[in-house]
């Protein structure tokens, strides 16, 4: 087992290190450079301490062992691909805006939280975690990319669930004019068509969740 204190001079000093364990910030750090612990498989212990980390770079985490991580409030971006591949189980974090593929293929991720003032998330942000079964998602989320939960399983199964709950409180609704109303999920209406047609009775059905929305479409394309 091998601890590091991690120093604002030390860029990609520690990539591909298999021997570490841990990592603890220095307090002056206010970056983590593109490719810094990438490949450091059996990093599983990261801990910013009192620094401000504003910006975490591309691939800094690719391929590691991490399995938790407390994000600080300092923090502003995360580049791309940077946690990709690596066996983080929970994520919690306010950034304005998920990168292209920040979180794919995390296949150990459970739960998301993203807290308010989130407001984009980027093409392929959570691809491939197909373990993740809780998503909480803010209003201030404004801007979905595509492909953001492509072969997330277990989250596509609950979104249509979902759906076919919000088509049965409609249905319930007799005083709904004869429209049916669907949101267009980017083009792919396949999920929503074929629920409809199980419910022949239905005369008009909103669909206003973005999340929901969003995990459709892009498993559709699957």
């Amino acid at each position: 087992m091998v601890e590091v204190v991690y120093q604002k001079e030390d860029g990609e000093k520690y990539k591909g290190r298999e021997d570490i364990t841990k990592v603890v910030v220095a307090s002056d750090v206010d970056i983590i450079p593109s490719n810094a612990f990438r490949g450091c498989k059996n990093l599983v212990d990261f801990d910013f301490g009192g620094s401000k980390v504003s910006k975490i770079g591309s691939r800094a985490f690719y391929e590691t062992g991490i399995t938790k991580m407390k994000f600080p409030d300092s923090l502003k971006e995360i580049g791309l691909y940077a946690f990709a591949y690596s066996n983080l189980k929970e994520v919690e974090i306010k950034v304005e805006m998920i990168d292209e593929a920040t979180f794919s293929n995390c296949h150990s991720l459970e739960k998301v939280i993203l807290k308010e003032g989130v407001k984009s998330v980027k093409f392929e942000a959570f691809q491939n975690s197909k373990n993740i079964t809780t998503f909480l998602w803010p209003d201030s989320v404004k801007e979905v990319g595509s492909d953001v939960f492509r072969g997330c399983d277990k989250l596509h199964e609950l979104a249509k669930s979902s759906v076919q709950e919000e088509v049965i409180e409609h249905l319930k609704d007799s005083n709904l004019p004869p429209l049916v109303n669907l949101c267009r999920l980017d083009g792919k209406l396949e999920e929503i068509k074929r629920i409809l047609l199980e419910n022949p009775e239905a005369i008009k059905v909103r669909l206003k969740s973005v999340l929901t929305s969003s995990i459709l479409a892009s498993n559709a394309q699957s």
